[in-house]
């Protein structure tokens, strides 16, 4: 099933709009350490971020911007988890809202350090190696994904023909990790032709490469 979020080769709307600041307001600098912070507490994963980002509404998700998108995350995330409820955090919302009160600015002195941390805790490489089914210069097929749930295979790839150009080694399945049983599974580096992917209007010569999953892939 193609959500909201899955856009990538998608027409319509407009140019990348590219700007070389990562934050343009505080708020935008704290909603990044509080993710930060929740991932190395153990409360959510990545995989399971990205899904939360799936799962808001299309109308909402497409008027949000980058970091709006990460706060709507984080709330639902918290309140599924139970850390938080929906009423607690629209009492907090209508009470700093109504009222002319200052935040208190609390100075954490260890913030970054945690924040750093929590890129250098990762589990990606705590797996066994698995034999892969495919070779470097295979052809293979990118299966239909028509289930709900979070995964790393773009639509604008599914039924496309492409060939493995490397094999990086094994990694845990995001899709696996967001149902709760995790797996680990080879990862392939596969090329596919422009022409392939969005037609004839693109040389022979254009192409891109994805990062794909092996159970993402089928032998042609």
């Amino acid at each position: 099933m193609k959500a909201i979020h899955d856009l990538g080769g998608t027409h319509g709307f407009g140019p990348i709009k590219m700007d070389s600041a990562i934050f343009h307001e505080q708020w935008e600098k704290d909603t990044f350490a509080i993710s930060k912070i929740i991932q190395l507490h153990g409360i959510c994963n990545v995989d399971e971020k990205r899904h939360a980002a799936e799962r808001i509404s299309p109308s909402r998700y497409l008027q949000l911007s980058y970091f709006e998108k990460w706060l709507d995350c984080i709330e639902m995330l918290l309140v599924e988890k139970g850390i938080l409820t929906q009423s607690e955090i629209n009492s907090r919302i209508e009470l700093y809202s109504t009222n002319d009160i200052s935040i208190e600015n609390k100075s954490i002195p260890d913030l970054l350090e945690k924040v750093l941390q929590s890129f250098k805790k990762s589990n990606l490489k705590d797996v066994k190696s698995t034999k892969p089914n495919f070779k470097v210069g295979d052809n293979v097929l990118v299966n239909p994904n028509n289930k709900f749930g979070h995964s790393r295979s773009p639509s604008y790839a599914q039924k496309r023909i492409g060939t493995i150009e490397q094999i990086f080694g094994t990694f845990p399945l995001p899709d696996s990790i967001v149902e709760g049983s995790p797996r680990a599974e080879p990862v392939y580096k596969v090329r596919f032709s422009a022409q392939e992917l969005w037609g004839t209007s693109y040389t022979e010569s254009d192409s891109i490469t994805l990062d794909l999953w092996e159970s993402y892939l089928s032998p042609i």
